[in-house]
């Protein structure tokens, strides 16, 4: 048994560390795992796992503190025993500051992408930093690993391994459901899950829709999460009401997904989608933007549509298509099952990088 050091820049309620729990079940089965990451409201959800877990403050409250508290943290965990491989996900600065207090255990770094303004530099300090520090790097998609290549990446440093996505466990009776959301049972019900922030997209699917519901009064649209846009997206869409439902943040969206009848991923801008690859999980067709790793996941025609993004004439045109043929939007959920099991669960994930691992260990 080998361990196996994971760090996070912070741990709150999105994909990156969700992708991280996911992974640190499937590899936590045969090696011991350690968790070295800030406060942070997603840390409710390793409830299940057996996990070390230590903690610093996070750098981007407080630079000092935040590296004073790492260099303590990562001294402690090292105090306890010795380390087979570190693993950082998302904070490449968090791989330089490791790399100089861990004797010779192999670093694997995870890029998850970059959203911010300065994201070119971002991409190019990673892959800097990478070819300096990292003895293989990870892009959830095949987008995100040419836009590293493109700022300097050392090509032979470079693996790709798609997010694996979990089924959810508990079952629920979608009258419960639908009483708990105050959702309509006699509707086409469409709907997403997202951060409500403006790279989401979430502001042109309620413009689609708008147009979408004039030719089809039968359909609901459902909007599952919490952020920043919230209340803005909660006036843009008060014309439309009651036909639309915000739900908030919810721990069972999974669940809550297998009462859609067509899932949609507007996003502006999308590293690799996992949310695309939970809905063909629960047998959902997927509308989605044609940007990032979404068309890794979407086969158009196949198991959904792809538009391009930004453009609520066309998500509108896309979802009107689906709302015109149920047998098309069944054809693509099934297709999207099987695309899943094939691709994208947590075990050919954990699998994909335990071999990586292996590499490392010879």
């Amino acid at each position: 048994m080998r361990r196996i050091l994971y760090i996070l820049p912070y741990f709150e309620l999105g994909g990156t560390e969700r992708h991280l729990i996911n992974l640190m079940g499937e590899i936590g089965k045969e090696h011991q795992v350690v968790l070295l990451t800030p406060q942070g409201q997603g840390l409710g959800l390793l409830a299940d796992l057996s996990v070390e877990l230590k903690h610093f403050p996070r750098l981007d409250q407080g630079l000092w503190a935040g590296i004073s508290g790492f260099k303590k943290a990562l001294q402690a965990i090292m105090e306890e025993g010795p380390l087979d491989l570190v693993h950082v996900h998302g904070g490449h600065e968090l791989l330089f500051l490791a790399r100089k207090r861990v004797g010779r255990a192999p670093f694997v770094f995870t890029n998850h992408g970059y959203h911010s303004d300065s994201f070119g530099l971002s991409y190019k300090t990673a892959s800097w930093i990478c070819n300096r520090v990292a003895e293989k790097v990870i892009c959830v998609s095949s987008f995100e690993g040419q836009k590293m290549l493109k700022r300097g990446l050392s090509p032979e440093k470079l693996s790709v391994i798609h997010n694996g996505v979990a089924e959810e466990k508990q079952q629920f009776e979608p009258d419960e459901l639908y009483r708990r959301f105050s959702l309509p049972k006699d509707k086409i019900l469409i709907g997403t899950v997202a951060r409500l922030v403006k790279i989401k997209g979430i502001s042109y699917l309620i413009d689609a829709f708008r147009g979408v519901v004039q030719r089809f009064p039968n359909a609901h649209l459902v909007i599952v999460g919490t952020g920043e846009e919230l209340a803005s997206l909660k006036e843009q869409a008060e014309d439309l009401a009651p036909q639309v439902s915000f739900t908030g943040y919810v721990k069972e969206a999974q669940a809550l997904m297998g009462l859609l009848d067509i899932f949609v991923l507007p996003s502006l801008v999308e590293p690799f989608g996992m949310v695309a690859a939970e809905a063909m999980a629960c047998v959902k067709p997927v509308v989605g933007t044609d940007v990032g790793g979404i068309p890794e996941i979407v086969v158009p025609q196949k198991t959904g549509l792809l538009v391009p993004p930004g453009d609520a004439r066309a998500l509108e045109e896309g979802l009107i298509e689906l709302m015109e043929d149920p047998q098309k939007r069944e054809r693509f959920g099934r297709n999207g099952r099987q695309r899943f099991e094939e691709n994208f669960t947590i075990e050919k994930m954990g699998a994909r990088t335990l071999e990586l691992y292996g590499k490392l260990w010879c």
